[in-house]
Parts: structure tokens; C-alpha cells; sequence
């Protein structure tokens, strides 16, 4: 609020307008009393919001998030709702809120789970959600509908969350990243997949260091959750001085995944310094348009990085007391040197194909329980951070370059190590077996080298001809 006056009658105080907060310096305490009636409010009204874009299954009482509103004078216990899911109308549905959190307060939004029956087929659906009544009585707001969309799924894929942990050799306090990424890996095992982005060091990898992701995460050490949460990568959201970011990571495995994703990746025996990588999709809901939205990127990372030199030691500010960080896991950083010569880094970008928008291999239409096949010739041949070829592993992102999102992912180790979330694809039963090669072509008979073969019992394997 401004409100204007002046201490020498002309409005100004030496030519200036001043602030309401800057007043009392000129005329005294000043104090504004706002009222407020109820007088032509309803008694029984509630506006609904945030509906947005929510994946789930198929299926009977299914989770629908949304924020209500109490617009009216009574305080509400109970809400009717009708889901209208694309050119469907479901029927009304009443929720009671849990005793002792009715909304109460006027004004005061309250985020709730409403439960919606979904027996549809899995495509994705604009959505219209419709608050009908409150308490028992119609409901009297003017915004009484929120829009939005579904996109309900076939079946939920198996979710790995991709932490990018973004540190520097030169930087004090990025050994906390270093606990925090062993700690998940050896609390989530193969559904955590930790990448770390070096910054301003030996290892950086440029375009990783000017990526839209980089730009995400405001100073070292910091990482990113499938590019949607930005915490410590020990400490967490909330930045805590002892291990809190798993909390993080299992709401972001908790997120239902559109799709199941598979990579293989070997070195090309024609060409000594190519990769090549095949990546292996399926989505479990129907969408004829939104191919587009959905893309393959590709890191690799080298475990076990080690050099000689200042350039290779790992400065630790947990050597001196009063770091804070007294609990056990950050123990062997405050028994070391403020300068760690001897140290192994794991989990390190060496490169990158697509990290921002993806290198594509999504194709429309995007159909339930359809494998799509993508390949990729990786030319390493200029690359110059790779150390050990036996310690490198490829991660698959599936990125949703639209909402800049991370939506599934999936990591194997170069050169012949087995594939993640392959088994259990589906194709269509009572067809011959059928084989493809790793950029998806599909083959009169198996060639040398990986085949990917498609069962006539539904199921798929690789094929490896020697």
C-alpha cells in the first residue's frame, strides 16, 4: 500500500514521495485498520485448483491431487465431485475431509487426495474436475470447475531417479556429495543412478557445465532430483547437517513412470572408439501426437578417476572442528587432510549426447506396451577425460524436454553388461519370433554381434552372435 504525505505542505518531503513504511520517520506512528464482513458471502462455497497434469493407473480409487478453497461462510466438511475425463462423465463422488482438518479459515487453500475411479483405456485425457456440492448442499462458488489433464497409464513402469551432483576437486565442501551418492546407492540399489558433474576441474565436461541443468543448481555443492527437485546431495531439500536427502529421493521414485526403459551398450568392433548404444522404450499409455514431448539423452560416467597432481586433490573442509557435520557417515572426511591426495572419484560424467533436448528416438505414435528401438554411434574418439574403459557405464535419460523433466532412466555398463528393464516387455501373442538389430531394423536372421529378438510368448532378450 502507498500512502503519500508531507511534512512541509506540499505533498513532499524535499521532492519526494515516500513509501507507507518510511512515514512514521516524518509523521509519527501510523497504523491502518482493514475490515472485513461477510456480509454477501454463501454459505456453502469451495473453489477448486491445481489440478494440472497427473499420471496414475487405471483402475478403482485412484489418487486425484487438487487444492480447495473455502470461499464461503461455513466451514467445510464435505465435498461432492464429479470427474469429467475426456468425453467421459463419471459419476459424483463425496469426500469427507479427515476430522480436525475441515477447512475452516476463509481464503485459506488446503491441498487434499480425492479418490476417482479411472476403468478407461490408458491414453492421456484433458480433464475437468467439478466441486458440486459442500456439505450436502450445492456448491455456490463461481469457479466452481478446474481444468487439467490425466494421463492414465496401462501399468506403472519401474521408476529410476536420476541424481545430477553437481561438485568440484577445488570446492570444500563437496565431500558431503561423495557420502550422500554411496549412501543412496547403497539404500536404493539400481533405482538410484548418481551422476557426477564436475565444475571448473580436471573432469568437467563442458557442455554438462553450460547445460539448463547446471543453471538449476545455485552453487557447489548442490545437485538435482530428476531435474523437478533442487536439494544438497546430503542434507537434502532442507539442507540438513546429516544424511536427509534419501527422504528426497524416495518421494522422487514414488512418482509414477510413463514408461520402462532399457540400454545396452558396447564397444564397436569395427571402430575401436565407438560405443554403441541401444536404448529400448515402452510406454503404457496410447498418445497418436505427443511424441515430441519425449526424448533419448545419454551420459557416460567412468567410476574409480584418480590422478597425480593439486589439480586431483579433493579439498575437505570437514577436517576442521567446528564444521558441524558430526555424525558417522561424515567421519572419514573429518579424520582426513584438508587436501586428499589418494582419493578415487565414482559415478563422473566423461560425456554427454543430448543433455539438454535429447537426441530424439521417440517416435509418434506412442502406443501402449509398443517397444520402440533407438540406436546411437557414440564417437569418442576425441575425448580425452576417459581413463578406464573397463569402469564406464552409459546412462539412458528419458527426457521430457517440454517440462524439462527427467521421466525414467536406466544405466549399464559398457561392453556386453546386461541390460536393465528389458524383461517382461510385451508384444502382441501368436507372432513368430522376430529379430532387430540395435538400431531397430528388423532382420531376416540374426547378424553378428547384438540382436535384439522379440518371443512369440510376448517376452524380449538379447541375442549376442558371436
Amino acid at each position: 500500500c502507498e500512502v503519500y504525505g508531507s511534512s512541509d505542505g506540499g505533498g513532499t518531503k524535499h521532492g519526494f514521495y515516500y513509501m507507507w513504511g518510511d512515514m512514521y520517520s516524518y509523521m509519527g506512528n501510523l497504523a491502518m485498520q482493514a475490515l472485513v464482513s461477510s456480509d454477501g458471502l454463501a454459505e456453502y462455497s469451495v473453489s477448486p485448483s491445481g489440478l494440472g497434469t497427473q499420471t496414475m493407473a487405471r483402475g478403482t480409487d485412484r489418487q486425484l491431487n487438487v487444492t480447495l478453497t473455502p470461499t464461503g461462510t461455513e466451514p467445510v466438511k464435505t465435498v461432492g465431485y464429479v470427474l469429467t475425463v475426456g468425453d467421459t462423465e463419471l459419476a459424483e463422488r463425496e469426500y469427507t475431509l479427515p476430522e480436525g482438518s475441515e477447512l475452516t479459515a476463509y481464503l485459506a487453500p488446503k491441498t487434499v487426495t480425492l479418490p476417482v475411479d479411472l476403468p478407461l483405456s490408458a491414453e492421456a485425457y484433458a480433464t475437468t474436475l467439478s466441486i458440486t456440492k459442500v456439505n450436502g448442499q450445492p456448491n455456490a462458488s463461481a469457479q466452481a470447475s478446474t481444468a487439467g489433464s490425466i494421463v492414465l497409464l496401462e501399468r506403472l513402469g519401474t521408476r529410476r531417479s536420476v541424481m545430477e551432483e553437481f561438485t568440484g576437486t577445488w570446492c570444500t565442501w563437496c565431500p558431503r556429495g561423495i557420502v550422500g551418492m554411496r549412501r543412496l546407492e547403497e539404500e536404493f540399489g539400481d533405482r538410484f543412478i548418481g551422476i557426477a558433474v564436475h565444475i571448473d576441474d580436471l573432469m568437467q565436461v563442458g557442455d554438462y557445465a553450460r547445460s539448463r541443468v547446471k543453471r538449476m543448481a545455485s552453487g557447489l555443492p548442490n545437485s538435482v532430483i530428476d531435474r523437478t527437485v533442487v536439494c544438497d546431495p546430503y542434507g537434502g531439500i532442507n539442507n540438513e547437517k546429516h544424511f536427509c536427502v534419501n527422504q528426497d529421493l524416495a518421494r522422487a521414485l514414488a512418482v509414477p513412470a510413463v514408461a520402462d526403459l532399457g540400454v545396452e551398450a558396447r564397444w564397436s568392433e569395427q571402430q575401436t572408439d565407438v560405443i554403441e548404444v541401444g536404448v529400448q522404450t515402452t510406454f503404457w499409455y496410447t498418445d497418436f501426437a505427443k511424441s515430441q514431448n519425449y526424448s533419448i539423452a545419454l551420459v557416460l560416467v567412468e567410476d574409480g578417476m584418480k590422478g597425480e597432481g593439486t589439480g586431483w586433490q579433493q579439498a575437505n573442509r570437514y577436517a576442521q572442528a567446528n564444521s558441524g557435520y558430526d555424525d558417522d557417515d561424515m567421519a572419514e572426511f573429518r579424520n582426513a587432510p584438508h587436501y586428499i591426495t589418494d582419493i578415487a572419484y565414482n559415478h563422473v560424467a566423461v560425456a554427454v549426447a543430448g543433455i539438454d533436448n535429447g537426441l530424439g528416438g521417440i517416435e509418434a505414435p506412442i502406443l501402449n506396451g509398443q517397444l520402440q528401438l533407438f540406436s546411437y554411434q557414440w564417437d569418442l574418439s576425441q575425448n580425452t577425460l576417459i581413463q578406464d574403459r573397463s569402469k564406464l557405464s552409459v546412462v539412458a535419460l528419458l527426457l521430457n524436454p517440454t517440462k524439462g523433466t527427467i521421466e525414467n532412466a536406466a544405466k549399464v555398463k559398457v561392453s556386453g553388461g546386461s541390460s536393465t528393464g528389458i524383461a517382461g516387455i510385451k508384444v502382441q501373442e501368436g507372432t513368430q519370433p522376430t529379430d532387430y538389430s540395435i538400431n531397430g531394423q528388423q532382420l531376416a536372421q540374426p547378424q553378428r554381434g547384438v540382436n535384439i529378438r522379440r518371443m512369440a510368448d510376448g517376452t524380449v532378450q538379447k541375442v549376442v552372435v558371436k
